[in-house]
C-alpha cells in the first residue's frame, strides 16, 4: 500500500472528527521550521532517517518505507512524507511532541494522534477480553 502524507504546522486548522480537510483556508500557513530543524525533530523519533540529502529523508522500517520530501526551500510551511507499507505508527511517533499535523492526501482525513492512542487501547481491550473468556470455559 501506497499512501502519501502531508505534515503543517499546529496553527493550520484541522476539522472535527469525521469531515475532511478543506480544500481552501482563509489563513495563511506558517513556517514549521528550517529543513536542518525538522530533521533534527524527525532523527529524534527516528534516529535511523537517512539525511545523506538535506532535503529527503529515507527511512526502511521493518516491512515499510519512508521517504520525508522537505524541499529546497531553508524555511519549510509544509512536507510530505511518501509511505510504502503499514507506517502509520511511525508517522505517529514522529507527530507526538511536535505539535505538526498531518493529512492523509488519499482519504482528506486528518492522521489523529489520539484516535491511534485509542485504536491500540481498544485492541489491547479486546485481546484481554478474549484471555479472559477463554479462562472462564
Amino acid at each position: 500500500m501506497d499512501w502519501n502524507v502531508m505534515v503543517f504546522g499546529a496553527e493550520m486548522p484541522i476539522p472535527g472528527r469525521g469531515q475532511h480537510a478543506a480544500k481552501e483556508d482563509e489563513r495563511a500557513p506558517t513556517v514549521i521550521g528550517t529543513r536542518a530543524q525538522i530533521a533534527a525533530r524527525i532523527l529524534q523519533a527516528c534516529p535511523d532517517v537517512d539525511w545523506s540529502d538535506p532535503t529527503w529523508g529515507v527511512l526502511d522500517g521493518d516491512g515499510y518505507s519512508l521517504e520525508i520530501a522537505l524541499g529546497r526551500d531553508e524555511d519549510v510551511v509544509t512536507f510530505t512524507i511518501f509511505a510504502r507499507g503499514p507506517a502509520e505508527g511511525t508517522i505517529m511517533e514522529m507527530l507526538d511532541g511536535t505539535g505538526w499535523r498531518a493529512l492523509d492526501t488519499r482519504t482528506g482525513d486528518w492522521l489523529c494522534l489520539s484516535d491511534r492512542r485509542a485504536h491500540r487501547r481498544g485492541k489491547l481491550q479486546r485481546f484481554v477480553a478474549g484471555i479472559v473468556e477463554r479462562a472462564a470455559l
